[in-house]
């Protein structure tokens, strides 16, 4: 019996953050993150109902975006009763960047699979990786994505933030 094994030319395996968006996990290179960092919950409500503009560390501001936001327009950033929420910090010159996730599950080594032709002209997307458990993540090319003008144009939705239960009693 006689068989073929192709391997391919070039293998990549780097360190990256896990992070959720929505119903979408992505991957976000290490080489593209500043740092990673937490925001209280209501400093994040303040932001996205337009009370407040950055989030500011160490002296730098960062205009904070919502990534499932910004990579499906109109979805809502579920804030929940979590008291802290995970910021990725992306930094492209003089451009400051946090972007809000849903979690950040967990950093981890990941092998770098190309993306095929479907996927292969969205520019901040830069190949794929299977999980251990299955489950596939888009490689997200932060610097890419700020360079797209996506997080300029983002603009968050506040009726997400807003909402509340108004109990009134009535005697």
């Amino acid at each position: 019996a006689r068989f073929t094994v192709r391997l391919p030319l070039t293998l990549a395996i780097i360190e990256a953050f896990l992070v959720s968006a929505g119903d979408n996990i992505y991957a976000v290179p290490h080489s593209t993150v500043e740092a990673a960092a937490r925001i209280a919950r209501e400093d994040l409500q303040a932001v996205y109902r337009g009370e407040s503009k950055d989030f500011v560390l160490r002296e730098n501001r960062y205009k904070v975006a919502y990534l499932g936001g910004v990579l499906d327009p109109g979805h809502e950033p579920e804030l929940g009763e979590r008291r802290w929420l995970p910021l990725l910090l992306i930094r492209l010159g003089e451009q400051r960047v946090a972007l809000h996730v849903d979690s950040l599950l967990v950093s981890q080594r990941i092998l770098v699979k190309p993306l095929g032709p479907q996927l292969a002209g969205v520019r901040w997307l830069s190949g794929g990786t299977i999980l251990p458990d299955g489950r596939v993540a888009l490689i997200l090319d932060a610097l890419a994505l700020l360079r797209s003008g996506a997080i300029r144009e983002y603009q968050p939705v506040v009726a997400a933030v807003v909402r509340r239960w108004i109990v009134a009693f009535i005697f």
